[in-house]
């Protein structure tokens, strides 16, 4: 079978043609130039990011005969024997199948007779994490000091595993994630080299789907190109992968910003039809809450790596959502990805954690109603505990008639230093501040109606906004009936509603002759409210962000 697959084909023969890791390169490259070599490496890292072919690469240099440039000329017998896996002094091994201490001492007897052609015998060790603890202590010393003609070079995805005596005899190269621009750069290279054709969009979409690994992006073109008759596109991508479109998340977030459960519903009901996977699913959905979260709180989309429809729809749709909501659905959903993971019953889970999205301004609100509940409470519960004095509480006791008597001493102190204070021996004498006259109380304002209370009436809603967020709430629901005799009657056809602004008419009066400079009575009545009002109430409890998104959507209000 003379087919080779894009991975391999296009496998990096020289320094030059590895992506993404020229940190790494430049240095062993300045080494051998130098002739400052190192006798161990470990180059440690994500798959797919060129540390095995690195190794060959390296090893191919340092024993070729006519380098160019600092790489291997892949030319001579050296290299091509390297190349074609035949080299005597070129010893791979797999360190997961050959990870005990009988394997190593094989290795260390190889160690002794030097390599039958090259400079250097070297050794490749991938996988070398997985070398047990006593395999590993077993190499100590050929590590420590091999002889000169030896090379050691070791590859392990999972650093944290080897043993720190072993990472401090080796020179360490963490090779790093390569970019999604790098990797869409040499898959346009193989496509224009296969004669493949391909478009922008569907480049990205595999470039982002390799996750930094060159190798996984290949696999996926070349599986691309199985699939496909005439071009590649990015609807064959996405059907080839079972990506879920971003048009579904932004239908989600319309549909959480609506309040729209039914479409939520459906939605998720046709994502576990069409068998998509439910944990990548969430995944995925985290990860555009995040790119809306980016789009919303620097108001660019340059840092987003997506078409550039999908960056005007980002766009659009964050101008319709409060950041502050945006950290708060994203912090669920992170929060439930463990749970459904691991849950016998994730659709359940799903389910209700979108809902819980939708509904996150109605839980917001009851749980001030509730705060505001118990705080009522407490304020009225007579303070009284009966308990038997301990040794604790007498102390306290003591500490606190101490700390009265103090500051009892330190008013009256001060009382008299109103009066006089003697400052370096001379006595000063102090007027006693005159008492302000008494303001009188201004008789009603007999131009004030019902259209001036209205105009102000917002700001009375404002005024509760911290200290009683569910009154303040309230306030906004219900209805301004009159104004006559010095007498603001407000209404409501909600009990809960009416009880709760009853309990609180005191401060809503004390708000109101603030803000209007005048003395009047404030009560409440229990109304039925036309349908015509309650549109207008429904229309002014709708933030102006809702009505963004039903104008943007061509939607209306239910």
């Amino acid at each position: 079978m003379d087919y080779k697959v894009i991975s391999l084909k296009y496998r990096p023969q020289i320094f030059d043609d590895i992506v993404g890791q020229n940190h790494i390169t430049k240095t062993i490259m300045n080494a051998i130039e130098k002739e400052k070599m190192g006798h161990a490496y470990i180059f440690s890292g994500p798959r797919g990011t060129g540390k095995t072919t690195t190794a060959r690469i390296l090893a191919k240099r340092v024993n070729c005969e006519n380098p160019v440039n600092g790489n291997p000329c892949n030319e001579c017998s050296s290299c091509k024997e390297i190349s074609d896996g035949r080299s005597l002094d070129i010893i791979e091994i797999d360190g997961a199948s050959n990870r005990g201490i009988d394997d190593i001492r094989s290795l260390r007897e190889q160690v002794k007779y030097p390599p039958t052609k090259g400079k250097y015998k070297i050794f490749i060790i991938d996988e070398f994490h997985q070398i047990t603890k006593d395999a590993f202590n077993a190499l100590l010393k050929t590590l420590e000091e091999p002889p000169s003609y030896v090379l050691f070079i070791f590859a392990t995805t999972e650093l944290q595993k080897v043993i720190p005596t072993i990472l401090s005899r080796c020179q360490k190269f963490e090779f790093k994630r390569i970019a999604i621009t790098e990797i869409m750069d040499r898959l346009k290279i193989i496509c224009d080299e296969e004669k493949i054709e391909i478009d922008k969009d569907s480049l990205l979409l595999i470039a982002k789907k390799g996750d930094g690994s060159m190798r996984d992006a290949q696999s996926i073109l070349e599986q691309a190109v199985a699939f496909s008759t005439d071009k590649i596109n990015y609807e064959m991508i996405i059907n080839i992968l079972g990506i879920i479109k971003e048009e579904v998340f932004f239908e989600l977030i319309k549909s959480i910003i609506m309040k729209d459960i039914n479409k939520l519903l459906s939605l998720i009901n046709e994502m576990i039809i069409n068998g998509y996977d439910i944990i990548e699913f969430v995944s995925e959905f985290a990860n555009f809450l995040r790119d809306l979260y980016i789009v919303k709180s620097t108001n660019s989309t340059d840092l987003l790596e997506a078409t550039e429809s999908v960056k005007q729809n980002f766009k659009k749709i964050s101008k319709n959502i409060e950041d502050r909501r945006i950290i708060q659905m994203l912090s669920i959903v992170t929060e439930q990805m463990g749970k459904i993971k691991y849950s016998s019953n994730s659709r359940i889970l799903i389910e209700s954690m979108f809902i819980k999205l939708a509904q996150l301004d109605d839980i917001f609100l009851i749980s001030s109603i509730l705060e505001d509940e118990k705080n009522e409470i407490v304020s009225n519960t007579p303070q009284k505990i009966v308990a038997q004095p301990t040794q604790n509480t007498i102390k306290e006791k003591i500490i606190h008639k101490s700390e009265t008597k103090i500051e009892k001493e330190k008013k009256e102190d001060l009382n008299s230093k109103k009066f006089s204070s003697r400052i370096l021996g001379k006595k000063k004498y102090i007027k006693q501040e005159e008492k302000a006259p008494e303001l009188k109380k201004e008789t009603p304002n007999t131009e004030l109606d019902l259209g001036k209370i209205n105009e102000i009436w917002d700001n009375v809603i404002r005024c509760f906004m911290k200290s009683k967020p569910s009154l303040s709430d309230i306030l906004g629901k219900v209805m301004l009936v009159k104004f006559n005799n010095n007498t603001l009657t407000l209404g409501t056809d909600n009990s809960f509603y009416l009880r709760k602004v009853e309990q609180n008419l005191d401060l809503v009066k004390k708000e109101i002759d603030n803000i209007i400079n005048s003395d009047i009575i404030v009560t409440i009545i229990k109304t039925e409210i036309s349908e015509k009002k309650k549109k207008q109430i429904k229309d002014k409890e709708v933030p102006q962000t809702v009505k963004n998104v039903i104008e943007a959507f061509d939607g209306e209000l239910e």
